[in-house]
């Protein structure tokens, strides 16, 4: 696959405005999503295969929210969010660096396009893509770009993630302006070190852990 596809001043942007190293660790914690997701799906909780892999995209889902919360802790110029949806029946993460926000979502492959969440579909349509495809002035875009972390399992083994790709979507949500291989883009692997579950789990579970203690302190 190519680095990248569409176009060029999208991948300057991204360049430009997005801590390198956020996006390289970002590459190391999506194994680590993936794999703490199956082995709690399919190996802790006890349940069946068949209900183990209705759970594991939102138990994916959950723990790469909170691993992205804890990562762009560590970057000043990083700002992390999490909102609830239009519906109020989950929320979300947003990490906004300069005026690029993004959200990271599972998709099947690299070209499909995310579920049009309302939410999703407002960011793209207010974005400052078409600013560079055009004349007219700055005035009549928002002031951000949107681009979607995407990232997909492997068709064999859930376990193991398949792509990581940085693709800003058109304003009417319907594809891709550009889209970056960001493995390719950094010349490095998501499998360059092993997941360790027990280092993942304690990292991620941490702050349950204290919060549990503490009530029962309260208590």
């Amino acid at each position: 696959m190519k680095v990248y596809s569409g176009f060029k001043g999208l991948v300057e942007k991204t360049e430009n405005s997005i801590n390198k190293q956020f996006l390289r660790n970002y590459l190391k914690i999506l194994p680590q999503a993936y794999s703490l997701a199956y082995h709690s799906c399919y190996e802790k909780l006890g349940i069946s295969p068949y209900q183990a892999r209705d759970l594991f995209p939102h138990m994916r889902r959950a723990i790469l929210d909170d691993l992205l919360i804890k990562l762009s802790a560590q970057y000043t110029e990083l700002k992390v969010s999490t909102y609830k949806n239009d519906a109020k029946n989950c929320s979300y993460v947003r990490v906004q660096s300069g005026d690029v926000i993004l959200t990271a979502n599972a998709v099947t492959t690299p070209l499909e396009m995310v579920r049009p969440a309302l939410f999703r579909v407002t960011l793209a349509r207010d974005n400052r893509q078409l600013e560079l495809f055009s004349k007219i002035g700055t005035d009549n875009y928002g002031d951000f770009y949107y681009a979607n972390l995407l990232h997909g399992p492997d068709e064999i083994n859930l376990e193991k993630v398949s792509f990581a790709y940085l693709a800003y979507p058109s304003s009417d949500f319907k594809y891709y302006i550009t889209s970056i291989n960001l493995e390719k883009h950094f010349g490095i692997s998501m499998y360059e070190t092993i997941v360790n579950i027990e280092e993942i789990e304690d990292t991620v579970f941490a702050s349950f852990k204290k919060t549990t203690a503490d009530k029962k302190e309260e208590e």
